[in-house]
């Protein structure tokens, strides 16, 4: 090596140990203070003051990896970059070439972009996820890899924090966005955050880049006492919740926790695309707590951070990863990662969903302050067994009855509601949406048994559509397989407003429930008897956690035909006092209400705000 090598490299030296000496020099000063005014002042990092009461990120962003890297060598940064991109050591060939070029006066900066940016970079980050089991953030690439599946707004978002220690505002999201829905690759994307001046300059310091605020804590809590909660719907692709167990849980947790604490206020803050579409779903509770309860709406979460003035947030679906972001702490509610139960099913079905989600969920449990789960087998399976969580970390709050609600909304006109859905006969209802696990062609194979042995007009009511592709696909196929006459009696009706699933339960001569997994309870064995209509359901888990007296209702084996058609049959049956003895075996869980949800959640949510 030459002479200038040696030179560059002692004088590099010299600076670090100068900087290290004046930020000694800076943290004497500082603790002497603090002791003299007993008050703790916030951390800072290379000059950066962080806002009061925030704790920064404690784990290294892509920024700081590279940062690091550059502070080596010509040849010995070139090893190191490969090894945090591709996972490999370079070639001698590869070393000798990009070190030649750096010699050459080709900076770091674009040594670093050709790597990043090669095809064979580009094959990693596309990869299945490569560190199943766990949020691997050990390398650039693995990082890159985790985000890569993500929708284009949580990759904008990504970029900013990882590459420039910020997240975006709303005109330079914007920009980014118009590309990447133009068809721009990411790639170039990615290109276009490392050569940036901002980027540039960070990489450039004297100084290690500041560390991004993970989150606030403790905002100053106004003289009345009003605690402030946001309700996180950050979905960033056009998401129905109308008839969604998603949107009825929001919905019944709001009303909840509104109608029994006078100071509480909650902000649902959700993205551009949806917000007309929860105008409408929440427009009633919106009404009823004027003032009390806020709809935003905002893509950046940089906007989120600085004008939602909320304590705490709770995130009620994993796959919100927008959250990641939210810069105060979150709880998130993990109903259930159905995809583990059925691995070979949903992986071959619904790869590109089940890839997203295994890179989604342990980023998302990591950085929440607290992991609800409506189970106890849920908590187990997922929560610790699946993601390694700790037992102080987790909490199960089960659910309730929608007697309040069903209450207030009232019923749909019995003519009414079967001339509009053309319900002129007897039925059976699967109140459900067509899922993998939910067993519909079991379901139906069983009823059409039933009809050939006892042949009537009975029908059997689903709440979706049936379509010739998506996830619907293998279930059309196989009722070709029917005949005709038999199949008209299976009645598809499409997902019900809220306002009407009181109706098709009240209507109906019984309710079954043939779902092969459930994350709690199953909600329509509580919505079916909560209208007094009686109830068969497949033996679970999670149902015989709160259903003591399992020898009262009709139960079955999902996995089982015969089972199922002797479950029907019983359910056809004259039964008036049936549903009464059901509602008598869990009236514990029917008694409980929406309201008794609401404050085991509000208990959890305050103790997060507060930084217990």
């Amino acid at each position: 090596m030459g002479k200038g090598h040696w030179l560059r490299r002692r004088l590099r030296l010299q600076r670090a140990k100068k900087l290290k000496k004046l930020v000694n020099k800076k943290r004497r000063r500082s603790r002497h203070r603090d002791e003299r005014q007993d008050t703790p002042v916030p951390v800072s990092i290379a000059g950066y003051q962080p806002p009061e009461g925030a704790q920064l990120e404690e784990q290294d962003t892509i920024l700081h990896k590279l940062y690091r890297s550059m502070l080596l060598d010509g040849e010995g940064f070139v090893r190191e970059l490969h090894r945090q991109v591709l996972h490999r050591d370079a070639s001698d060939q590869e070393a000798a070439e990009l070190t030649q070029q750096l010699s050459s006066g080709t900076d770091k900066v674009h040594i670093a972009e050709l790597v990043m940016l090669s095809e064979e970079a580009q094959r990693l980050y596309e990869q299945p996820f490569l560190s199943a089991g766990r949020s691997n953030r050990d390398t650039i690439g693995a990082i890159i890899n985790q985000a890569y599946a993500s929708s284009h707004l949580f990759f904008v978002h990504f970029l900013y924090y990882e590459l420039l220690s910020r997240l975006p505002e709303e005109s330079e999201l914007r920009g980014h966005m118009e590309h990447l829905v133009r068809g721009v690759p990411r790639s170039h994307l990615i290109r276009a955050f490392i050569l940036s001046e901002e980027c540039r300059g960070l990489l450039s310091s004297h100084e290690p880049p500041r560390r991004p605020v993970k989150y606030l804590r403790n905002p100053s809590d106004p003289s009345t006492g009003e605690v402030s909660i946001g309700i996180f719907m950050g979905f960033p692709h056009v998401t129905p919740l109308d008839g969604e167990g998603i949107g009825r849980f929001s919905i019944r947790l709001i009303d909840g926790m509104l109608s029994t604490w006078d100071r509480l206020k909650v902000y649902i803050t959700t993205t551009e695309t949806n917000y007309d579409e929860y105008h409408k779903i929440f427009a009633r509770q919106l009404e009823q707590y004027a003032g009390r309860l806020v709809l935003m709406k905002s893509d950046s979460m940089e906007t989120i951070n600085r004008t939602v003035p909320v304590h705490v947030w709770l995130v009620p679906y994993v796959g919100l990863e927008l959250a990641v972001y939210l810069q105060r702490p979150y709880v998130l509610c993990l109903h259930d990662l159905v995809y583990l139960h059925f691995k070979e099913l949903y992986f071959r079905k619904s790869p590109e969903f089940c890839d997203w989600m295994e890179r989604v969920v342990y980023r998302m449990a990591e950085r929440a302050a607290a992991v609800v789960f409506n189970s106890d087998y849920i908590k187990r399976k997922e929560g610790m067994e699946y993601l390694g969580l700790q037992e102080p970390k987790t909490q199960v709050i089960r659910l309730a009855s929608p007697q309040d609600e069903y209450n207030f909304m009232g019923l749909v006109p019995e003519a009414e509601f079967r001339i509009k859905y053309g319900l002129a006969d007897e039925y059976i209802v699967f109140p459900s949406v067509i899922r993998f696990h939910k067993n519909h062609s079991r379901l139906i194979e069983s009823f059409i048994a039933y009809k050939k042995i006892k042949p009537s007009r009975l029908q059997l009511v689903i709440t979706d559509q049936l379509t010739p592709d998506g996830l619907n696909s293998d279930l059309y196929g196989e009722l070709g397989r029917y005949p005709a006459e038999l199949l008209a009696s299976v009645r598809f009706i499409g997902r019900l407003p809220s306002g009407e699933l009181p109706a098709l339960y009240k209507y109906a001569k019984g309710t079954i429930v043939p779902t092969l997994f459930e994350g709690s309870c199953p909600f329509p064995i509580l919505e079916s008897l909560t209208m007094g209509t009686p109830v068969a359901a497949g033996r679970l888990e999670v149902t015989q956690e709160v259903i003591r007296d399992m020898e009262a209702f009709i139960t079955f084996n999902p996995y089982s035909v015969s089972e199922m058609v002797a479950a029907i049959a019983q359910l056809d049956q004259p039964q008036a006092a049936l549903a009464v003895r059901q509602q008598a075996a869990i009236q514990g869980t029917l008694q409980r209400t929406w309201s008794h949800v609401a404050g085991e959640y509000t208990q959890l949510l305050e103790h997060v705000g507060k930084g217990n």
